[in-house]
């Protein structure tokens, strides 16, 4: 489904180039008053691709638990932008696609569990990512994949095309005693890049031309 299609979804297109979103990139990831317009001018670019492009599919497996196979994406395009940025020399541009992505793509998983309240009796009580822990390795994104119809593929690398994406399990509940208290929890990486308690590393490339440390 196309995140125009829903209305939950449809807010992550309209929060793509809201005032008090952007101030907010700006901020944690330290940019100037001065880089705010290009963020702004990216910002509406990335808008009008997730607006044909960005979609999410999902399948339900009942069992013992009753588990969601995810997987939302903000399309290819976004990659083609990001490239096209790179390839002009515009590394700034580039990485501002990045970190928009990150964050617009945190966004939809608030989607994701409103959707699910709205169109069942159930909600979320946990996600599971793969590579987070050892009972869901990354070999875990095959399978997701191949439970749905989705132009989603993955590498021998085990990374998503479009490269924008993100696939998951996601625990579903009706006890209203339990609900997930943020995407974070009960995830043991700690070198995740869309980690909500700190800000996205620069990628080595972005790091190295942008004069950035390379963390």
């Amino acid at each position: 489904m196309f995140f125009r299609e829903q209305e939950e979804f449809r807010k992550v297109i309209d929060r793509c180039v809201e005032e008090e979103f952007l101030r907010g990139v700006c901020d944690k990831y330290h940019y100037l008053p001065e880089d705010r317009e290009r963020m702004r001018q990216t910002a509406l670019v990335m808008q009008g691709i997730i607006e044909k492009e960005a979609f999410f599919q999902h399948a339900l497996k009942e069992g013992e638990k009753l588990f969601d196979s995810v997987v939302i994406s903000l399309g290819e395009g976004i990659d083609r932008l990001q490239d096209a940025y790179s390839e002009k020399g515009e590394l700034t541009s580039a990485y501002m696609v990045e970190i928009l992505a990150g964050e617009l793509l945190l966004i939809a998983y608030t989607a994701y569990n409103q959707y699910m309240e709205r169109t069942t009796d159930c909600h979320v009580a946990r996600y599971y990512f793969p590579g987070s822990e050892k009972e869901y390795p990354l070999t875990m994104i095959s399978s997701i994949l191949s439970r749905l119809s989705t132009p989603v593929i993955c590498n021998e690398c085990y990374c998503m095309i479009p490269k924008q994406s993100v696939a998951f399990l996601a625990l579903l509940t009706k006890d209203k005693s339990v609900r997930c208290p943020g995407i974070c929890v009960g995830c043991g990486r700690k070198d995740c890049p869309n980690s909500s308690h700190r800000e996205r590393p620069l990628p080595y490339g972005y790091a190295r031309i942008l004069g950035k440390e390379f963390i």
